[in-house]
């Protein structure tokens, strides 16, 4: 310890007895003036752990840290899988009998969004990837009755609200138990996507507001998987005969005709993967597997035209 600040303390202890204020105060006020002034003079004495004040200090920080770095890691585990909605629609009419309560369970909303205070109400939502509509269903649980407050009920990410109870009928609707209201039901249209922050809120009696865990939670939204329609004639128009046939390689299905018919997709990205033959072309017959992909997911098709009876098929999952 430097000899100047041992002088200092000495001397200040001295003073305190002489004065008779050597009590709790007293001794409070030193040991933070102590803290304050106290640097270690080396890194000898951090090494060492000669330095009391500044080993107490390091060692605080050290528990600080590690406390910090648990959070951190049951905060990213709580967010690491990003939760989805279930597939479907809601009709917004304020019957809410359509609701499945268990699969289409999201959250529950705690008073004040605080997961150690009361339980009020619970989440349930749904997810239409084709209309790219999300609806949800705030509902209290039994025992509590909603506050009939239009601006106080909606549906937020982070602070951008995509619904409340000020929107039109088609998009918001108040749900009942026995004439008092327990929440509401609304949709919106929102993009496919993961987002970090839905916030839903509700007002619950008397005056108590009904959040989700720190008023956010990631969701989800996926988009449509592709769908393939294809659009066939009976007869071959490629050429003079299934010999003449080329496959493709790897051409957009947007101008891709298979056998003088049309592969429609709803995904632009999709694209013939393998045209490979199943078969012996000129002999009667002619089978081959067609394999479409969007990067992501695979889809067989059997392609088979038989000259014989001069007919088509196209076969797809």
């Amino acid at each position: 310890m430097d000899s100047n600040y041992k002088a200092f303390f000495e001397f200040a202890c001295c003073w305190l007895k002489q004065k008779k204020q050597l009590a709790f105060g007293g001794i409070t006020f030193l040991v933070m003036l102590f803290g304050l002034l106290a640097t270690p003079s080396s890194a000898n004495d951090i090494a060492s752990h000669e330095f009391l004040g500044w080993q107490k200090l390091t060692d605080y920080s050290n528990v600080l840290s590690e406390v910090d770095v648990q959070n951190s890691v049951m905060n990213f585990g709580a967010f690491s899988t990003c939760p989805k909605p279930t597939s479907g629609t809601a009709n917004i009419d304020g019957n809410y009998s359509e609701w499945d309560l268990t699969n289409d369970f999201f959250a529950d909303m705690y008073e004040a969004g605080k997961v150690d205070k009361t339980l009020l109400s619970k989440l349930y939502v749904r997810y239409d990837c084709k209309t790219q509509k999300l609806c949800v269903l705030v509902k209290t649980v039994d025992g509590f009755f909603a506050e009939k407050l239009n601006g106080e009920a909606y549906v937020k990410f982070g602070e951008n609200k995509i619904v409340d109870g000020t929107y039109g009928s088609s998009y918001f609707q108040w749900i009942y138990k026995n004439d008092n209201p327990v929440g509401f039901e609304a949709c919106a249209k929102v993009a496919p996507g993961s987002y970090p922050d839905l916030n839903p809120h509700l007002q619950v009696k008397m005056d108590r507001t009904s959040a989700v865990s720190m008023r956010m939670i990631p969701i989800c939204l996926d988009e449509c998987p592709c769908e393939f329609t294809i659009e066939c004639p009976k007869k071959w128009q490629g050429g003079d005969k299934p010999c003449d046939y080329v496959a493709p390689n790897f051409e957009t299905l947007k101008d891709f005709y298979v056998l003088g018919g049309k592969v429609i997709s709803s995904c632009d990205d999709v694209y013939v993967k393998s045209f490979s033959s199943d078969g012996g072309a000129c002999a009667g017959w002619l089978k081959k597997m067609m394999t479409l992909t969007d990067g992501k997911n695979d889809t067989t098709c059997v392609v088979q035209w038989d000259f014989k009876k001069d007919d088509l098929t196209i076969q797809c999952p």
